[in-house]
Parts: C-alpha cells; sequence; structure tokens
C-alpha cells in the first residue's frame, strides 16, 4: 500500500504538468495573421506575463500544500485509503508548485545568459571575440 500515494502523487503531477505545457504552447505561439514583428512581440509580452503568473501560481501551490502536509500529519482518517488519496494529492501539488518555479527559473536563466539580454548591454566586437576563444 506504500504504493499507492506515489501513484497518486504521479498522477496529480502529470495532469497538471500537462496543463501547464498546454498553457505554455499556447503563450509561444505566433499569431500568423500578424506581421511578424507585430506577432513577435505581442508573443513575448503574453510568454512575459505567463512565467510571472507561473512563478506565483507554483510559489502559492508549493506553500500551500506544504502547509496542508503539515496540518493533515496528524488527523486521524477513517480509512487508509483516504489518507493515501489526501497525502498523494497534496504532495503531488507541492511538486508540481516546485517544478513550475524551476521550469520558469530555467528559461529565465537561459535567457539572461545570452549577449545583450537587457537590451542595453554592448555587444563584443568580432576581435574581442576572437581573442577570447
Amino acid at each position: 500500500m506504500l504504493l499507492l500515494p506515489t501513484m497518486i502523487e504521479l498522477g496529480v503531477l502529470g495532469l497538471l504538468s500537462a496543463v501547464w505545457l498546454t498553457l505554455h504552447y499556447q503563450a509561444k505561439r505566433l499569431n500568423e495573421s500578424q506581421p511578424y514583428h507585430l506577432a513577435s512581440y505581442q508573443r513575448d509580452r503574453r510568454q512575459a506575463r505567463f512565467y510571472f503568473l507561473s512563478v506565483w501560481v507554483g510559489l502559492i501551490t508549493a506553500f500551500l500544500g506544504y502547509r496542508c502536509l503539515e496540518a493533515t500529519s496528524g488527523m486521524s482518517f477513517e480509512t487508509s485509503l483516504t489518507r493515501f488519496w489526501v497525502v498523494g494529492t497534496l504532495r503531488g501539488l507541492t511538486m508540481w508548485g516546485l517544478l513550475i518555479i524551476g521550469a520558469v527559473w530555467t528559461q529565465v536563466g537561459q535567457r539572461a545568459s545570452q549577449p545583450n539580454s537587457d537590451g542595453k548591454s554592448l555587444l563584443p566586437v568580432p576581435e574581442e571575440k576572437k581573442n577570447r576563444e
């Protein structure tokens, strides 16, 4: 019976991740009916808003999941099956929140590691690139 909470956790985690990936795909799409520069600008704004909201949803979900796990640790349930469902669901929600924060942090780190990511930095001239190598 120890495997049941893990299976429930993975089920919740998979379901929520599939929903997040679908929303992420929608945020990254270009509107083909508009010129590229306008569609790209709107896509970048959608992505920034999506990442901002994702971090907050992930933080709140992880926080509430941990608090609920702590609150239910001392509770007695009618059946062990009920306890497995509650604990598995809460663990899945908590892990999903942490994974969303990690996914967004990875995207932000990749963007920040690109040259001129702030749009104001000077780009190295080709001679400087050759000297570094």
